[in-house]
């Protein structure tokens, strides 16, 4: 995974938020929500030129954003992690079997939809 470029207001408190967990933190409960932006919504070229057309194609790709992102959300050490727009087989293939490594069930959620994407949660 390549690394997250330092971003003057947000790389402090990320690296706050991604720090270890200490006794005290260890009492609260720690939950993160995320948007996966689904790889239906970032294949489409109406929506490369319309919605995405300040950002190279390249980094669209759900190859490339996918370990990115999960390598972001487990940064976070949470005790409840909630994800929107999971693309059903980003689920199978890669967030389950790599979360549940990490030592976290989870749970998968498609909408009532044709679309095969939903949300997911993990604990």
């Amino acid at each position: 995974v390549e690394p997250l470029p330092f971003m003057p207001l947000v790389s402090p408190l990320r690296d706050e938020w991604t720090a270890s967990r200490t006794e005290e933190s260890l009492q609260g409960l720690r939950l993160v929500t995320y948007n996966m932006l689904a790889d239906l919504y970032t294949s489409r070229e109406v929506d490369q030129q319309m919605m995405y057309n300040h950002c190279p194609p390249v980094h669209l790709h759900k190859n490339r954003r996918m370990p990115m992102l999960l390598y972001e959300i487990l940064s976070y050490h949470a005790d409840v992690v909630c994800l929107q727009e999971v693309d059903a087989n980003i689920y199978l293939s890669l967030l389950e079997p790599v979360m549940e490594s990490q030592g976290y069930q989870g749970y998968y959620s498609n909408k009532a939809s044709s679309q095969l994407e939903g949300c997911a949660m993990f604990w």
